[in-house]
């Protein structure tokens, strides 16, 4: 009881610094569109994903996930992209990603992983499988995760950082996150079996 007591009074404490929040902002509105800031506080929110997130406790809460899959403007990975208005800078396709996710058979695959090395993408591409993992259909793990190690070869060339986060730290993350998307955990452990007994995987 006294556990819920001390919930409640953080999550009242929370909600008391949204409503002053929004009061602020709400009160900067006045200043810019007098005659109806609440319609711009709105508009502005429909908007910018992060800004509602700061001053709504509603169900439209956005993670940063949800926001980089929805290519929104604010997501940080994407905000010079779509302000300098340019398309060269786009390194993947979303439809790649869609494809590599979804639909590509392991030749394909491989072939696919094979290219973004020779690109010097790969890096990009692990960040970009991080974002949508949410979004890969569970029996297609097994076939990513096969290809992500036994393939990549990227990975095991690098050395591995104690600090900071390259390419091989945030691919072990990556490939964590995608075993436990798995939920029978008989297939997760026989992955798991196999990564230990391939030479490849020594390299993390």
């Amino acid at each position: 009881m006294l556990e819920l007591l001390k919930k409640l009074e953080k999550l009242e404490r929370l909600c008391n610094d949204v409503k002053k929040q929004e009061e602020e902002i709400l009160q900067r509105f006045q200043e810019i569109y007098p005659e109806n800031s609440q319609v711009m506080l709105k508009a502005v929110a429909s908007l910018f994903p992060m800004f509602s997130n700061r001053i709504s406790l509603s169900s439209a809460f956005q993670t940063p996930s949800e926001i980089h899959q929805a290519m929104r403007i604010a997501s940080e990975s994407k905000f010079d992209l779509y302000f300098s208005l340019s398309l060269d800078d786009i390194k993947i396709s979303r439809n790649e990603i869609d494809d590599s996710l979804s639909r590509m058979k392991e030749d394909e695959l491989r072939s696919y992983i094979d290219t973004l090395n020779q690109r010097d993408l790969f890096d990009v591409y692990l960040k970009e499988i991080k974002y949508h993992l949410s979004r890969i259909p569970e029996k297609r793990i097994d076939l990513i995760l096969s290809v992500l190690v036994f393939q990549s070869g990227i990975i095991a060339e690098k050395e591995m950082q104690l600090i900071g986060a390259d390419s091989t730290t945030i691919s072990v993350y990556t490939i964590s996150d995608l075993l436990f998307r798995i939920s029978d955990e008989n297939i997760r452990f026989n992955i798991i079996a196999t990564m230990l007994s391939n030479s490849d995987f020594l390299s993390f």
